[in-house]
């Protein structure tokens, strides 16, 4: 049987930002089951008075099976980092990116799988820009004798 290092490759992958007052969304590409270690993206708010409160959540295009919401809201035209990194604990400290909750290990995505945000009170002027995530892609697929639980792929911990 191959070693890790032959059946997976780790990369920083960015996204392209949805349209205003749209959430992110992201679904695995490529060969594999990914393990999503970190997320980072900025959040900018309207002028629109209201707090809003990211939330990040995975599902597996019916059922939501992991969701973890912000420590803090933020205000209205305001702009912030957030991130989200494999073990990170709520944290909302001055001058610091906001850190939103992440399983131990990471959080994986199968194939046709999504992790996206869920945002209380977006506004269509709201903006989400520089997506990018730090992944672990376990490669499967045609001609893969990969055995994915032997390489510690189990379903995420529910947060």
């Amino acid at each position: 049987m191959p070693d890790r290092s032959e059946v997976t490759r780790t990369y920083v992958k960015t996204f392209p930002n949805p349209a205003p007052g749209a959430e992110i969304s992201i679904t695995p590409s490529g060969m594999g089951y990914w393990r999503i270690l970190s997320l980072l993206f900025t959040f900018t708010t309207s002028v629109v008075v209201a707090a809003r409160r990211p939330s990040l959540a995975a599902t597996d295009g019916t059922t939501r099976f992991w969701r973890s919401t912000a420590p803090a809201s933020i205000a209205a035209s305001l702009a912030g980092d957030w991130c989200a990194y494999a073990g990170s604990p709520p944290w909302d400290g001055a001058g610091s990116p906001t850190l939103l909750p992440f399983p131990d290990g990471g959080l994986i995505l199968p194939p046709g799988y999504r992790l996206g945000t869920i945002t209380a009170a977006i506004d269509a002027g709201d903006q989400y820009s520089a997506i990018a995530a730090l992944i672990e892609e376990l490669l499967t697929g045609e001609g893969s004798t990969v055995d994915v639980p032997s390489f510690g792929y189990a379903p995420p911990r529910l947060a």
